[in-house]
């Protein structure tokens, strides 16, 4: 699938720093999110001058890095005019060194599931973002590092709030794999001995550069398993009460 051709896609960025609009996705109503308020994607150091000024070019109010301090002072934004910068630590990349050491290629996945689930939960960054875009502050972009997973956990908590069916959540979710299509080919010819060991050795290289259904199926069960509802989930862990959800409701449009 050529970049133009994918959900979300912005003319002028490669699809691998997985920039995307979460515009254009449609709510439990029959609504569409309304395209060109709403970004994610990867850390933004790594994106050249033209991909710069095609940033500048969508007029955004506000970038959010997802980011840990010490990440961000390794790879800092590049300042832009007329944009606020915010710091709203969303946790560290869950497939770091220590889910690596001495794991099997299962205990890895299931670690990353776990680990990707709990971010549902008290996230400062999904919270920075939610409670910007209530005060109607879009533009937005958020982003991490490479833009999978604490990003898709946010996408994933930002789209319920914008309310999408959970099918329409993991299809954003899953999108990673599709942008970042070259690294994930890389990857697999690196590997290419690992990969005829099995399926689970297939899984870890793909979490090495995109994700997987079952951990954004986890994200799901999560909260099914603490909460009645998406509503009382949102409600209690990010103070977003029917009121804030109307306010968000302008977010959608026929």
């Amino acid at each position: 699938m050529s970049g133009r051709a994918l959900p979300g896609y912005v003319e002028g960025f490669d699809p691998e720093v997985n920039l995307r609009d979460l515009g254009g996705w449609q709510t439990r109503d029959g609504r569409h999110v309304r395209k060109g308020l709403i970004y994610r994607s990867s850390r933004l150091d790594v994106l050249d001058t033209s991909e710069l000024v095609r940033l500048q070019q969508l007029g955004l109010a506000c970038v959010v890095d997802l980011r840990p301090r010490e990440e961000t002072q390794r790879h800092p934004d590049p300042r832009l005019p007329s944009i606020r910068y915010v710091q709203a630590d969303a946790g560290r990349d869950p497939l770091d060194t220590g889910t690596m050491a001495d794991a099997s290629p299962s205990q890895v996945i299931d670690a990353m599931a776990r680990k990707t689930a709990a971010m549902a939960f008290g996230n400062a960054g999904a919270a920075k973002v939610l409670s910007l875009l209530v005060e109607g502050t879009v533009p937005l972009l958020f982003h991490c590092n490479s833009g999978r997973d604490r990003s898709g956990v946010v996408a994933m908590i930002v789209l319920m709030a914008l309310r999408c069916k959970d099918d329409v959540v993991l299809q954003d979710y899953l999108l990673t794999n599709a942008y970042r299509v070259r690294s994930l080919a890389a990857l697999k010819a690196q590997y290419a001995d690992a990969l005829a060991l099995g399926e689970e050795y297939r899984q870890l290289i793909t979490v090495m550069a995109g994700v997987l259904p079952q951990t954004g199926q986890a994200v799901l069960d999560a909260i099914d398993g603490a909460f009645p509802s998406r509503e009382a989930f949102l409600r209690q862990e990010y103070g977003l009460d029917e009121a804030g959800l109307d306010r968000l409701s302008d977010l959608d449009i026929s």
